[in-house]
């Protein structure tokens, strides 16, 4: 039998298969944005479920309607709201290579991912398949370079949406950012010094070490 709840508003409610729902009434003026006129949060226990209703309703005072955004649009929604929003605010190369970033490889990908969902791990796993070549236009690995690009342009998109309140987190702050590796271009060991590498001495001349200061 459903229960009067007092955190929050709404009730408390026991469903069939045991868990705790408890209901908050979206205020009027957020009807529009939201599309509903509640939302159920769910719960093991009636605290449980009442708590992530406080949050919910804590969330939404401090934020307003933004706080819903991320919870109804996909991270490639928001990746073409965020493209919309560059022009006039970097170099028109710039702009070139976001846009072909976000469109052929994070929005296929991660694009039906709602924005409020997407983790850190969600990326990580993106440049990984990146890396083998799988994802990628041509079916090869891309250059851990290359993979970095596209976690700059993932860690800008999300810094906007944070900067806005659509999210309290940029989640690519927390991915970890394709490193150089050995084998995979340039490297110390690739670059160290060895007699071959440089011009012999001229017959005479001193070594640096030797010259006086």
């Amino acid at each position: 039998m459903g229960k009067k709840g007092t955190s929050g508003g709404g009730t408390v409610r026991t469903r069939k298969d045991g868990l705790k729902e408890a209901r908050l009434l979206v205020p009027k003026e957020y009807w529009a944005v939201v599309g509903k006129t509640y939302l159920y949060f769910y719960g093991k226990t009636e605290r449980e479920a009442k708590d992530k209703r406080s949050a919910a309703l804590s969330d939404l005072i401090q934020r307003g309607p933004r706080v819903f955004d991320a919870r109804r649009i996909t991270f490639g929604e928001w990746l073409e709201r965020w493209i919309d929003s560059v022009p006039g605010n970097v170099a028109e190369n710039t702009q070139g290579f976001y846009e072909h970033r976000a469109r052929t490889y994070l929005k296929p990908t991660l694009g039906n991912i709602k924005l409020s969902e997407l983790t850190a791990e969600h990326l990580d796993g993106l440049y990984r398949d990146l890396s083998r070549g799988k994802g990628t236009p041509s079916g090869r690995p891309l250059a851990a370079s290359t993979v970095g690009k596209f976690h700059s342009t993932a860690r800008v998109a999300l810094g906007r949406a944070a900067k806005k309140g659509v999210i309290t987190h940029n989640v690519a702050r927390d991915a970890d950012a394709p490193r150089w590796r050995s084998g995979s271009g340039p490297s110390s060991a690739s670059t160290a010094w060895r007699p071959s590498s440089v011009p012999r001495l001229a017959r005479g001349s001193r070594p640096f070490g030797s010259c006086g200061v």
